[in-house]
């Protein structure tokens, strides 16, 4: 994230895209997965939050709600 980025994030309180792209570049910058999927909103336009995981779990961030979280359950192949 671009200072001018946190800035407007500290001053004006950004828009999804800056706090998706904060939460993105966290998570990269400690190793973790990420993604930032752009959602097309049928009236409102569009939205972007991150989602965030590692080997075990994968957490939704979004600055409009609290982090949702999942666990991952993978089944192990027996060959």
């Amino acid at each position: 994230v671009s200072s001018h980025d946190r800035n407007v994030i500290k001053e004006q309180g950004g828009v999804c895209w800056h706090f998706a792209r904060y939460y993105y570049d966290q998570a990269r910058s400690i190793g973790l997965s990420a993604t930032l999927p752009l959602i097309e909103m049928n009236e409102t336009g569009l939205h972007m939050n991150a989602i965030i995981s590692d080997n075990d779990e994968y957490c939704v961030m979004d600055q409009i709600e609290k982090p949702s979280c999942y666990k991952v359950f993978m089944e192990e192949k027996n060959e």
